[in-house]
């Protein structure tokens, strides 16, 4: 009986430990910015990554679509929906009233805080609209298997070319991401077949990912014309390497580190982003060199995170990032066949 190697599919974690690092190194760009206005190394670091750190994470969420968009209706909402709106509309109230008590955007009145609470829902603060448009993604994914795949993605990709200005956030969003999610989903096999090819030819990987590096940053730099158009490609190139480096990593003591990162990608996301409000300005008070900010800021958040996130767990406020089980919608043994 062959053997199966654990490692074969370690690199999804390990992607998502890196995206979630990338999202924390941009939001710490941002931070830095406001209070210095020179930009790090890890500004220059992230706008390196800017066309597929977001496209990348949304692919990942599309990559295993398969095994749950024919399931019956009750599985599928509570696997793709109800649970990430669950940690929305519980965790977006939290970051309003954390920034009033960081002394952030104070509400005036009663009035002014209810009108607060709910835009967080409308246009949900920092990165929690990630957690809006997942649920959105997969239900368009779900009611749109009767159409074929390649208009789909014709027709998705035409949006993140030629974007949406409604002034609605959520259609917006839809129009520039969604054709990341639909290529997670319906190019699934190619990426696990690139996965696979790394893990077994790593020195084609490592050719590869020599001849993307400098063509990537090279084409960052000028901008050509067509600049939507090289941006989107760049973003998918750029997911095949995230792939092919993630491959690499798989079974070795960075990937390790990092494939824990993305297994609590979920605890990082949601709790690093007021440690990091709390902690910009005492960095910045300490007068120390900005390389060192850029450095200490994103990793303190993503300590400060984890470390919220195991009190919680062991203080009984477990909720706060495992769904409880009266929040799910009762699924029996039908409900968990694939449905013809």
């Amino acid at each position: 009986m062959p053997q199966v190697d654990p490692h074969r599919q370690d690199w999804v974690d390990i992607a998502r430990g890196l995206c979630i690092l990338a999202v924390v190194g941009y939001w710490a760009t941002r931070s830095l910015h406001a209070s210095d206005g020179t930009a790090s190394w890890l500004g220059y670091l992230s706008a390196a990554m800017q066309p597929f750190r977001m496209p990348d994470f949304f692919l990942l969420s599309g990559l295993f679509m398969a095994q749950v968009i024919r399931r019956r209706w009750p599985h599928f909402l509570d696997r793709r929906v109800l649970h990430h709106l669950y940690f929305l509309l519980l965790w977006a109230p939290i970051l309003v009233i954390g920034q009033w008590l960081l002394g952030q955007h104070r509400p005036q009145d009663m009035t002014d805080a209810l009108a607060q609470l709910l835009l967080a829902l409308w246009k949900p603060p920092a990165m929690l609209w990630f957690l809006l448009m997942l649920p959105i993604y997969a239900l368009a994914s779900r009611l749109l298997q009767a159409v074929s795949p390649w208009v789909v993605g014709l027709a998705a990709t035409l949006m993140h070319l030629f974007p949406l200005h409604t002034g609605i956030p959520v259609l917006d969003w839809f129009g520039m991401y969604f054709v990341f999610f639909h290529a997670g989903h319906v190019l699934a096999p190619f990426f696990m077949a690139l996965a696979a090819r790394s893990q077994d030819q790593p020195r084609w990987a490592l050719r590869m990912l020599a001849l993307w590096l400098p063509a990537h940053l090279v084409l960052m730099l000028y901008k050509p014309a067509p600049w939507p158009l090289v941006q989107f490609m760049l973003g998918m190139v750029g997911i095949a390497a995230v792939v092919m480096v993630s491959a690499l990593l798989s079974g070795r003591a960075p990937g390790r580190w990092l494939q824990g990162a993305g297994r609590g990608s979920l605890a990082i996301y949601l709790g690093f982003w007021l440690p990091m409000q709390a902690l910009a300005p005492l960095l910045a008070d300490l007068g120390l060199p900005l390389a060192w900010r850029a450095l200490l800021l994103p990793a303190g958040a993503i300590i400060a995170a984890l470390a919220l996130n195991r009190l919680a767990l062991r203080h009984g406020a477990a909720w706060l990032y495992r769904r409880p089980t009266r929040v799910r919608l009762p699924v029996d043994a039908g409900d968990r066949r694939v449905a013809t």
